[in-house]
């Protein structure tokens, strides 16, 4: 395994140093693991709900690895710099538990966390989980949301982990209006 600092990573995408978001951003997956090195207190008050009926902590790492690799502070480690991607205006962070410790979720558990993103001011919902498609995508009850919400939000949405095969991509990524990234 080689590990490449996000601080490279960066670099080769050009990111700007100033890349500071000035709209709410949310992500949705198991939470965030607080005290984290990449998340100082400096970075501002970062909104925490929960839909599994878990605190919205993190008891697995994939939340806490996707919020920081997107919008953490800068922090040295053995393989070099960490910085996320992106910041966010102060308070402009949105965190919503949709799913449990052990990285399960309902349907019903995601498309609360849809609401209340949306509720609390979100433009842009982040999106690091999927399942099977319920129905067609016309039919499926978390594509149906992205869609009748694709002019006021942006989804960034996996492209699924089901491995080689002719359609890995389930919902809610499936749906046309989503931004699916692999």
């Amino acid at each position: 395994v080689i590990m490449i600092p996000t601080s490279e990573t960066r670099g080769w995408m050009r990111m700007p140093e100033d890349s500071t978001l000035t709209l709410k951003v949310a992500v949705i997956d198991t939470g965030l693991g607080l005290p984290h090195p990449l998340m100082p207190p400096s970075k501002g008050m970062i909104k925490m709900l929960s839909t599994t009926g878990e605190p919205p902590l993190d008891g697995l790492g994939h939340g806490s690895h996707v919020a920081t690799t997107a919008f953490g502070g800068s922090f040295q480690t053995r393989f070099g710099l960490c910085q996320g991607v992106a910041d966010s205006v102060q308070g402009g962070l949105i965190i919503v538990k949709a799913l449990s410790n052990i990285g399960f979720g309902t349907t019903f558990s995601v498309l609360r966390a849809m609401e209340l993103a949306v509720k609390e001011g979100a433009r842009v919902i982040n999106m690091s989980l999927g399942g099977p498609l319920q129905g067609s995508v016309q039919d499926d009850p978390q594509c149906v949301i992205v869609e009748q919400l694709k002019d006021q939000v942006i989804f960034v949405i996996a492209a699924g982990n089901s491995g080689p095969g002719l359609w890995t991509i389930g919902s809610p990524g499936a749906s046309p209006s989503a931004v699916c990234v692999g």
